[in-house]
């Protein structure tokens, strides 16, 4: 497939070759999280490259795996805090932005580059990682660190790491038609899509509106495969939103499909709008339902125009 990023090949890596710091800012679609780390270890590279959740990191290092043409665990693996498939021939792995493992990974295999994907899903991890990644940089550590995001404030990135160049790659593969909702609630937009032939992601903040949209879905009677998908459930349950079907398809899923995974015969999304988030209110940490970021919205879009022209229906 030839993925806008492809024409960036060169020029990332002369970034890299020549730079302790360089920043990928690509819209979704565009293939960086999947074709930049091949580059590097096409260069001849070693890399670390994380995630911000188990299931990015793993789907991920399976696509790049299949792409070339090895099974998992050899050249490409994963490892996140449960989970690993590597061996002492990967030079390519993907884990979670966890600092504990990232420094346990670093140090352990003597790597070339920490690349940093999604970093606009700035959390405690990715703070944290790159304050430490910065540091060990001025210090004169030997690995080079590039960052990536389909959305990112790359100027004020690019003066935290002293004038780091920003390389953009701009063009999602497939155009998104915007439509408002119709129904009375997200489950009959999804029904409707369906009816013309669609698979569809259906994005709800937690597991329990997951299962109530499953419910639904499946009172209908929709001639559709119903799957429910986020980090709870086991790895099994979890590929099976990546199979196709003979029918339609609705996968019913929490922001863990929001970046890096693509389900990739999805030409539709539905999304609520919101998000279950870590906070601390009054002294008290919990999950509180937020709605998403601008970022965020556009993030999910793009689940829809991957493989296909698709249509991104919008609740919020």
């Amino acid at each position: 497939m030839n993925l806008p990023v492809n024409s960036f090949r060169q020029q990332i890596l002369e970034s890299v070759a020549g730079n302790p710091v360089t920043i990928i800012t690509a819209e979704t679609g565009a293939g960086k999280s999947t074709q930049a780390p091949q580059f590097l270890l096409e260069a001849g590279y070693s890399a670390v490259c994380t995630q911000p959740r188990r299931l990015a990191a793993r789907t991920v290092a399976e696509r790049v795996a299949e792409e070339m043409g090895e099974n998992l665990g050899q050249t490409v693996g994963y490892r996140t805090a449960v989970d690993r498939q590597d061996g002492l021939d990967t030079q390519l792995l993907f884990c979670t932005d966890g600092l504990a493992l990232v420094r346990e990974l670093m140090g352990q295999n003597e790597v070339d580059i920490l690349l940093m994907d999604e970093v606009h899903e700035w959390n405690e991890n990715v703070e944290v990682l790159l304050a430490w990644a910065k540091q060990q940089i001025d210090r004169g550590e030997n690995f080079k660190l590039v960052l990536m995001s389909a959305t990112l404030e790359s100027e004020k990135l690019s003066e935290f790491f002293d004038g780091a160049p920003v390389i953009d790659v701009p063009g999602r593969l497939y155009p998104v038609e915007e439509r408002q909702p119709r129904g009375k609630n997200p489950e009959e937009d999804v029904a409707s899509l369906v009816k013309e032939g669609r698979n569809v992601l259906l994005f709800q903040p937690g597991t329990g509106e997951i299962q109530d949209s499953v419910n639904k879905l499946q009172n209908m009677e929709l001639n559709a495969e119903v799957l429910p998908l986020h980090g709870q459930l086991d790895k099994a349950d979890q590929q099976a939103c990546f199979q196709h079907f003979s029918r339609p398809k609705v996968v019913c899923a929490t922001n863990v499909a929001q970046t890096s995974v693509t389900i990739d015969d999805i030409d539709a999304v539905v999304d609520t709008g919101k998000e279950r988030r870590k906070e601390v209110l009054h002294g008290v940490e919990g999950l509180y339902l937020r709605p998403i970021s601008l970022a965020d919205a556009k993030q999910r879009q793009g689940r829809a125009g991957r493989t296909r022209a698709g249509v991104y229906i919008d609740w919020c």
